[in-house]
């Protein structure tokens, strides 16, 4: 049990790919998986998935970044006049608060989808669903599926490819995760067995 608690935080920090992949590995390996090529279809999906999500980041981003330069500069300009009130300040924190966001989410978000977009091999987990809660919000159904040490919460996990929806997913049902190796993040696909 300790070993799993180790590997569970050892999951949630930011460690070389390398090593998480070593750790999810010893982490599953209780299940049946094995370690199978990227075909070129899934290749394919992977690149387009990192296109849109750069696009999107670029979109947002450069905006919001214009935005804040030019609050960094008015606040600079400010303390350089000696006109240092609450807003300037206010400013200069706010520049602060967004540039470590976005180093500490955004900036590791877009490392990974690169890597993935790199990725040659894929691991292919079996395993059955224990259960499956479905919870009724304003933003949808949300689904979160135990099975055999894995957890998939559908608001938290992008599934690549929908070959089995959450909808039909019932419990005892065996299944096929597709995913990459350094990767807790996306899902390329769910399958029947």
């Amino acid at each position: 049990m300790a070993a799993l608690a180790i590997c569970f935080n050892v999951l949630n920090a930011n460690y070389l790919p390398w090593l998480f992949s070593v750790i999810i590995v010893f982490y599953l390996s209780n299940m049946p998986t094995q370690k199978t090529p990227l075909s070129v279809e899934e290749k394919k999906i992977l690149k387009r998935v990192f296109n849109i999500r750069i696009f999107l980041g670029l979109f947002f981003l450069v905006p919001f970044l214009l935005c804040l330069g030019l609050i960094v500069y008015k606040s600079i300009g400010d303390f350089l006049a000696k006109r240092v009130d609450f807003l300037t300040i206010a400013g200069i924190a706010i520049a602060i608060a967004a540039v470590y966001l976005i180093i500490r989410f955004v900036v590791p978000f877009h490392r990974r989808s690169f890597e993935n977009s790199r990725a040659s091999h894929k691991l292919i987990i079996e395993t059955s669903i224990n259960s499956i809660q479905r919870n009724y919000a304003n933003r949808g159904v949300r689904y979160v599926v135990d099975a055999n040490d894995i957890c998939i919460d559908s608001w938290q996990v992008a599934i690549l490819t929908n070959k089995l929806p959450f909808s039909e997913l019932r419990e005892n049902m065996k299944i096929r995760i597709h995913q990459i190796e350094a990767n807790k993040t996306d899902i390329l696909c769910i399958e029947k067995c």
